[in-house]
């Protein structure tokens, strides 16, 4: 039965993807009205946003686009990329809302919860969104709950969690919090070393609703970084702290 079920929602949206495509597609909503839409019960639908990429990594199997009301995941695998240099990309995605890995993301229509397919995204060259950084307090995130936005954040960095061949998963910690950040370079051990104990500032795409592959059972949250540049050691705050 769960079967014939699926599959008769998978043909219900690819008929809903065909009328889409036959009547100029859906129409454009901001991404907080669809978070609030999912929220609600009722019919799954095709919908339609515009925003910035604000982290893409095919290896990890996740992306975040973000407009002036908030950001959501999209599954990138197999979606080029418009290469944009400077500011980041300005894409306009239609896709199925899903929850995969806990957090609530665009897929194709054929998408299954094992199996994520990459919506139709197309890339706008021509078009630029300045997205707003928010800056928070780790220690809020309990309370925040705040959910695939780019943040700029502060914490000490306890230990490495994991390494791989194209970046590795370090514990970050404030009074009250514990965050998980995922930087997608390797660095030297020495520099690494110098990290262990101090207070980092970096930036990043924050989801505190994901769950186990991509964050611990006990951690708050997750970080995903998403260049060099926005992990930035902060020498002398701790021993500041301490002092005084």
């Amino acid at each position: 039965m769960q079967v014939f079920l699926r599959y008769a929602i998978l043909i219900g949206l690819w008929g809903l993807a065909a009328a889409a495509r036959a009547e100029g597609g859906p129409k454009l909503q901001n991404i907080s009205d669809v978070q609030k839409d999912v929220a609600r019960p009722g019919e799954v639908k095709l919908v339609k946003v515009r925003g910035a990429v604000t982290y893409r990594k095919d290896a990890v199997g996740i992306a975040f686009v973000q407009d002036k009301t908030g950001g959501i995941a999209f599954y990138p695998r197999g979606v080029e990329s418009g290469k944009q240099t400077g500011k980041p990309d300005v894409v306009e995605i239609i896709g199925v809302p899903m929850v995969n890995d806990g957090m609530l993301m665009l897929c194709g229509v054929a998408s299954t919860e094992e199996l994520p397919v990459h919506p139709v995204v197309s890339y706008l060259p021509d078009e630029r969104l300045d997205i707003k950084l928010r800056k928070i307090e780790l220690s809020m995130l309990t309370d925040l709950r705040t959910e695939a936005e780019l943040v700029q954040t502060a914490g000490v960095m306890r230990r490495v969690i994991q390494k791989t061949k194209t970046g590795m998963t370090v514990e970050v910690t404030s009074p009250g919090s514990y965050v998980v950040v995922r930087l997608p370079w390797l660095p030297p051990e020495e520099e690494v070393g110098k990290w262990i104990n101090r207070q980092i500032s970096f930036k990043g795409v924050i989801a505190c609703r994901a769950e186990k592959r991509l964050l611990p059972a006990d951690a708050d949250a997750v970080v995903f970084v998403s260049n060099p540049e926005d992990w930035v050691l902060q020498p002398g705050v701790i021993e500041k702290v301490l002092a005084s």
